[in-house]
């Protein structure tokens, strides 16, 4: 009797988005629109929209997690081993949403809407939490040991292992109550020369103070100093400084002029609002390069 098992390797990556140029994501065969909400009291909910770009029915779980953002911009759970510290203030429990568990067809697409609860007695401040989108396995075409052909009476066994991916991705909600202000400055702008196989890089220091989380894209533009406009040279959007933090340090790529002439002149950085927020700017600093 042939017997043939599969057996079925979960692999969970946590992917923490970052929004795109135009408000949204795509990750794996999942695109999500918008990659992140803000919720007042004059607006109480909001929703985002899931939508499959692959050839395969995707399930997924959802739930509210809390993140700590670090320096560098990774996040880490908030757990029994890694509790909350004073200053960090989530949302998980002023949040309400639909529906918990999505099934998407290829092609197809699907609303999440959330809301605040009653938040009369919560005191002013910025709080965040995280939707998470968790893909879990599809186990409805599986089939079982037992109902393998009992027909077959080779003595042979056969082992079959299937590997499945799985993957996951969050989206931050913030919730705000009462007049909140943030202050962005930029510091410490250092160059980092290319390598053989290596572009140039911008190391910088973004610095936050006030009540509420700093969100933009973070733009380098190129002077020569002998003629010329200056030159956009390097760009990352959605770059987050979430409270309690008070800095964040970034990289950017650069793509410069032919590298001969990129010798001399004026690296000016930007942070600046988000184009559907009009791209204000937001801090400016700059670096002579000789």
């Amino acid at each position: 009797m042939q017997i043939q098992v599969n057996l079925k390797v979960l692999l969970l990556t946590t992917a923490l988005v970052l929004g795109g140029l135009n408000g949204q994501t795509a990750f794996a065969d999942l695109m999500i629109n918008p990659t992140r909400i803000e919720l007042d009291n004059k607006n109480a909910s909001g929703q985002l929209e899931l939508l499959n770009t692959g050839n395969q029915k995707t399930l997924y779980r959802v739930r509210l997690v809390n993140r700590r953002m670090t320096e560098t911009g990774e996040f880490l759970p908030i757990d029994e081993k890694n509790p909350a510290v004073p200053g960090e203030h989530f949302a998980d429990q002023l949040l309400r949403f639909s529906p918990p568990q999505i099934t998407l067809l290829p092609g197809k697409s699907q609303i999440v809407r959330i809301a605040l609860r009653r938040t009369e007695d919560v005191a002013d401040g910025e709080y965040r939490s995280h939707l998470l989108f968790e893909q879990i396995p599809d186990t409805s075409d599986q089939g079982s040991i037992e109902a393998l052909d009992t027909k077959n009476k080779k003595e042979s066994k056969e082992l079959s292992i299937k590997l499945t991916a799985l993957f996951a991705t969050t989206i931050p909600v913030l919730v705000r109550r009462g007049a909140l202000t943030a202050k962005i400055t930029l510091t410490d702008p250092t160059l980092i020369p290319a390598t053989d196989d290596k572009p140039p890089l911008l190391s910088i220091m973004i610095h936050r103070q006030g009540e509420r989380s700093a969100y933009g894209d973070l733009i380098v533009h190129y002077s020569p100093n002998d003629q010329g406009e200056p030159i956009p040279i390097g760009r990352v959007n959605g770059l987050a400084v979430y409270t309690p933090n008070e800095v964040r340090r970034a990289t950017v790529t650069l793509h410069p002029p032919e590298p001969l002439h990129f010798n001399h002149g004026k690296l000016t950085v930007q942070f600046v609002s988000p184009i559907q927020e009009g791209a204000k700017p937001l801090a400016e600093t700059n670096l002579s390069i000789h």
